[in-house]
């Protein structure tokens, strides 16, 4: 009698609680929430922030899932229309164990994080999530938003099974095989899918029958070229550009001086300033700068040969795994002519960084082939002609010849630079005529571009 009545209650009681949890998850009026989900840094996610704050604009409350890290734009921390909620890191203690299992235990703890919250805040009209990386990301966003009934759209940045071949440096590793079937047959359960290239649009379609929308990334408004007194008071600023001499720091740096007119101009003989932006890490292999750098140095001694060749000042901006690696590298090399910066800009100094240089360099190949370079896109709201790595699709970023070039080696590098800086002094005609090509060409922006291709998937 009594495991009968026991059973009876239970019952009851689980037929009340199951309504009770489906009102929660499906039907909690929340109108015009949208979540962004980065399993990353959100400071270093540039084109989810981007996402969000054109979701603010639409109309949307935003609720921005992330990591803790670097600090986001100013545009997105101060929007009263987005909230940044941090996932809870993973623990430091699974990076203690064997690599396997570190990797599965990584992989529930952010599952249930990333469930907990997509379960526990208002419920969203729609869920945008960054691939990749694919796991868990897909599946958890997926199972949360069939119980809640929102629209899962995933932007689709590169292919997490790529990123993964490149680390384990074989393609045919049966993890990277695993990784492959679950991001094609899990991603093609989404409701709708971005994509940043062209080439990507058409991989999804062929191979894996998702039909995605292009959307290029392009330039915030906070990338520009600047003045030369902007440049100067920049200069100014920023401890590795002041003059050496202190009775001269407050009108001149290593790179500008100020004129009687209370204008600023070039130095004469000033060094070129190269900006490279990286991520320390494999898909972008920093020692093609690094052998282009000092062979340009060799060169440019007065034993080696007759050129006239500037100094060159290099600005490397980043964090990643590598980075303490080719700084202790960087720092057993007698420079002479070159010298190399490693600082982590805010993300309001480096649009400025980059609307003071000269020439920037991308050293990102894409693990797929298949995306483009955000920090290229940045450059050309700056107009900073660049030299990028070649591979499959940066043809539908940089026009060789007009907004920048292309290498495949360190070699090829050294040759751009001795031919676009030979006879420097204070400018170089080819990086100018880069320049006013940009100008004349621009890439566009991310509000009209974002209206034009993203705006209906929210509706």
């Amino acid at each position: 009698m009594i495991p009968c009545l026991m059973l009876i209650a239970g019952t009851t009681i689980i037929s009340l609680i199951i309504p009770i949890l489906i009102y929660f998850l499906r039907f909690r009026t929340s109108k015009n929430v949208a979540y962004v989900i980065v399993l990353g840094d959100v400071g270093r996610s540039p084109r989810m922030q981007y996402h969000a704050l054109s979701l603010a604009q639409k109309g949307f409350q935003v609720l921005f899932f992330g990591f803790a890290g670097s600090t986001p734009h100013r545009d997105v921390l101060y929007n009263k229309s987005i909230q940044l909620v941090h996932l809870l890191p993973t623990p430091e203690v699974f990076k203690k164990l064997p690599s396997s299992l570190s990797f599965v235990a990584k992989v529930i703890w952010q599952s249930l994080v990333l469930f907990t919250c997509l379960t526990f805040y208002r419920r969203p009209s729609h869920v945008l999530i960054q691939n990749p990386p694919a796991i868990p990301t897909i599946l958890v966003s997926l199972i949360a938003c069939r119980l809640r009934g929102s629209r899962l759209i995933i932007d689709w940045h590169n292919y997490g099974y790529s990123i993964m071949a490149l680390t384990l440096k074989n393609p045919q590793h049966p993890l990277v095989r695993v990784y492959k079937w679950y991001e094609r047959k899990i991603g093609c359960l989404a409701d709708s899918h971005t994509c940043v290239t062209d080439a990507m649009k058409e991989d999804l379609m062929q191979n894996w029958q998702i039909r995605a929308v292009t959307v290029h990334d392009k330039p915030a408004s906070i990338f520009k070229r600047l003045t030369m007194l902007e440049k100067h008071t920049f200069f100014q600023s920023f401890d590795p550009f002041r003059s050496p001499s202190p009775s001269s720091s407050f009108s001149h740096n290593i790179f500008t001086k100020m004129r009687p007119d209370g204008d600023a101009e070039f130095s004469e003989g000033r060094p070129v300033l190269i900006i490279s932006s990286t991520s320390w890490t494999p898909d972008e292999d920093f020692n093609v700068l690094l052998e282009a750098l000092e062979a340009y140095e060799a060169l440019s001694s007065p034993s080696s040969s007759s050129l006239s060749l500037p100094p060159i000042v290099c600005v490397v901006t980043g964090k990643g795994p590598l980075k303490s690696h080719y700084t202790k590298l960087i720092s057993e090399i007698n420079w002479v002519k070159v010298k190399i910066v490693t600082p982590w800009l805010s993300a309001e100094d480096y649009p400025t960084m980059l609307g003071c240089g000269d020439l920037g360099v991308c050293l990102h190949y894409s693990s797929s082939g298949l995306d483009l370079p955000m920090k290229v896109v940045d450059m050309f709201g700056c107009h900073l002609p660049v030299c990028a790595v070649r591979y499959k699709c940066i043809n539908e970023l940089v026009v060789e010849g007009k907004s920048g070039w292309l290498f495949d080696d360190s070699k090829q590098l050294c040759q751009l630079f001795l031919d676009l800086l030979k006879g420097f002094t204070t400018k170089s005609r080819r990086l100018e005529e880069s320049r006013d090509w940009l100008r004349d060409h621009p890439i566009g922006d991310w509000d009209s571009n974002w209206k034009r291709n993203v705006d209906q998937l929210f509706n």
